[in-house]
């Protein structure tokens, strides 16, 4: 579609032109994905808040069965923090990654909490911040064997 071209080239204000000028935001390419998921698979977070704004479903799956916090995670962008906590103020169901990230080898803990976005994000960029640190330094420094690559989230909702 026209809008998903506009967000692959990173072109935001003819996505502006194109959502006013009546695109549907929640149409989807030949993979399922809409504009939202494909402006966070392209660390696009400026396009991709625009897009919650403007009525994107925050909770498309792909035909890969991909959410966009699981493109979140997958892109490791630091700046995706304030575009996970959009998408849980617009009603983002977390219940439907339990399965992935299980399969990701991701400990996710969903706990009660009056403060749960604010943790989540300052969790989520920790969390990033460690898995693009261990993706660099994959041999231990005194022995030179590889140390093997975790994954842990908390999620607090």
């Amino acid at each position: 579609t026209p809008l998903i071209i506009a967000v692959i080239m990173d072109d935001f204000q003819m996505v502006k032109a194109l959502v006013k000028a009546g695109a549907d935001v929640n149409r989807t390419d030949s993979t399922g994905k809409t504009a939202l998921l494909i402006s966070l698979q392209e660390s696009r977070s400026d396009i991709a808040l625009y897009l919650i704004k403007h009525g994107s479903n925050v909770n498309v799956v792909d035909r890969l069965g991909q959410s966009a916090l699981y493109i979140i995670i997958e892109s490791m962008d630091l700046k995706c923090v304030k575009t996970v906590k959009k998408l849980l103020k617009a009603g983002y169901d977390l219940q439907k990654d339990a399965a992935w990230m299980k399969e990701e080898g991701l400990d996710v803990d969903i706990v009660k909490s009056g403060n749960w976005m604010s943790k989540l994000a300052r969790k989520l960029a920790s969390k990033l911040h460690t898995l693009k640190s261990s993706q660099h330094a994959t041999q231990s420094p005194n022995t030179g064997l590889a140390m093997p690559k975790s994954r842990v989230l908390t999620i607090y909702q």
